[in-house]
């Protein structure tokens, strides 16, 4: 679990970076500030995002709907580069195939609907663990026979 949230602020650094970066080149008012809401909202799966995005289209509402709406594109677009990027990012941190953690993400969604979606990444990795110590055989096939890794240990 410690490595998807290292995963996770590894996201969240990035998206704030970018965030800073297309903010500031595009002369928005209060880059840092903004860009900073928008990575610390992005820890809450998939709400976060839109939340945060909310909050950043009322903050700017007074400088016109142009403004809003360019915004409004910017943040979408952030948080689609993000998207994208996420499962590479996960596997290397998790060390998961990216397509077994989206597999797991339409599974769990399919089947769990919003809370299956929530649980989806931490499950797949507690999933694959488990097997990859059982295909090492640290898990032992009876409660009789020990480990061939706690034989070692003896």
């Amino acid at each position: 679990m410690v490595y998807w949230l290292y995963s996770q602020m590894a996201l969240s650094a990035f998206l704030t970076s970018m965030a800073i970066i297309v903010f500031y080149v595009l002369g928005i008012e209060y880059p840092l500030l903004l860009a900073v809401l928008l990575g610390v909202f992005d820890f809450i799966p998939f709400i976060g995002a839109a939340f945060s995005t909310i909050i950043i289209l009322l903050m700017n509402l007074p400088h016109g709907m142009s403004h809003v709406f360019l915004l409004l594109c910017v943040c979408l677009g952030l948080q689609y580069v993000q998207n994208m990027i996420a499962p590479f990012v996960r596997s290397k941190f998790l060390k998961i195939d990216p397509i077994i953690t989206l597999f797991f993400v339409a599974l769990f969604g399919r089947f769990g609907g919003i809370l299956g979606i929530f649980v989806a990444v931490p499950l797949s990795t507690i999933i694959v663990e488990f097997f990859k110590d059982l295909k090492t055989q640290k898990i032992c096939q009876n409660d009789d026979e020990l480990c061939e890794n706690e034989q070692l240990l003896n």
